[in-house]
Formats: C-alpha cells, structure tokens, sequence
C-alpha cells in the first residue's frame, strides 16, 4: 500500500465506508486453492447480505483463551 492509499482508506473509513479487503484468512485452513477464492466470494457476498456458503463468523476470543496472555505460555 501506497501512502496515497492509506490515506485515501482512511479517509474513506472515517465516512463510515466499509473497507472489505479481498485478502483469504488462513483460520480455516484451506487445502486447495478453491478453498482460498470460496473464502473470498462468500466474504463478498455476506458484505452484500447474499447467503450462498455457510460462513462461521468470528466471535472474539473466549474467555478461556484470554487467561493467560502469549507471554505466559
């Protein structure tokens, strides 16, 4: 990303734009490439409130996992 870039997201973001970057997560851990562009796609079509695969949306770390901090283990 180019300054102008970063900048111009920002501004963007600042109005309330939703900045939905086509870039896979490796959370799933796909094993094809198909795997990676399915991710992508049903990203788009959730942003635009289009069911076609189901996607398990992140939660936040529970509970469990935010008692001990990446120092302590």
């Amino acid at each position: 990303f180019s300054l102008i870039h970063l900048r111009n997201l920002t501004r963007l973001a600042e109005t309330g734009v939703r900045i939905v970057p086509a870039i896979p997560a490796w959370y799933h851990n796909p094993q094809t490439i198909e795997d990676l562009v399915d991710f992508v796609v049903a990203r788009a079509l959730d942003q635009l409130d289009i069911d076609c695969i189901p996607l398990k949306r992140w939660q936040g770390r529970s509970n469990d996992s935010l008692k001990h901090s990446y120092h302590d283990r």
